[in-house]
């Protein structure tokens, strides 16, 4: 959006405004091909977590349908449920309660993820709005040179007619020193001075 208003104003230089183009246009692929490749790897951990948790549900239940394998699954803690029944009913072996513990693990992977995602994506809206507020310093910056070389010329012009007036000024001293002589010459001579 500031890139069309700038665009629109003539504030930017032609350069200046294809470099923020650039930059913007870049910034937002990385960021697309960042989010896509973070959704795919969420969504093949989410059927790598489903597919394990069928192989742990299968394994405490080897005579598990689909679709009790299902209702597990969709319902909340129901896998914890089934876990802890066929544990509280003495049917665990000690695999089973490792496996367990790993999917437990895994579970507090996935929320770690979600959360480092979560910063990752905080970051790029740091980064982005650090880089609009650089791009209007280096915007004012600009504008304050562009004034000081505006004054710089101003005052050389300045300078210039000073220089001018200086020598006019000294060759009408000059003249009127000379027209003061001669006059006093020429009334000395009519005085009869020099006779």
């Amino acid at each position: 959006e500031e890139n069309k208003k700038f665009s629109k104003d003539k504030t930017v230089k032609d350069a200046d405004m294809r470099i923020r183009e650039n930059l913007c246009n870049t910034l937002t692929r990385k960021f697309i091909d960042e989010m896509k490749f973070y959704q795919s790897n969420q969504q093949k951990y989410k059927t790598d977590l489903k597919n394990k948790s069928v192989r742990q549900i299968k394994l405490i239940k080897p005579d598990a349908t689909p679709d009790e394998i299902e209702n597990v699954m969709k319902s909340d803690g129901g896998r914890t449920e089934l876990f802890k029944s066929t544990i509280l009913t003495g049917g665990v072996n000690q695999d089973i309660k490792d496996t367990y513990t790993k999917v437990a693990g895994k579970y507090q992977d996935v929320i770690t993820l979600e959360q480092s995602v979560a910063e990752l994506h905080q970051m790029f809206l740091d980064f982005a709005l650090l880089t609009m507020q650089q791009g209007e310093l280096i915007d004012q910056i600009e504008f304050n040179v562009k004034g000081a070389a505006d004054y710089v010329e101003e005052a050389n012009v300045d300078v210039f007619e000073a220089i001018e007036y200086s020598k006019k000024s000294r060759k009408k001293q000059c003249w009127i020193i000379i027209l003061v002589v001669v006059i006093a010459l020429l009334v000395l001579l009519a005085a009869g001075v020099f006779k």
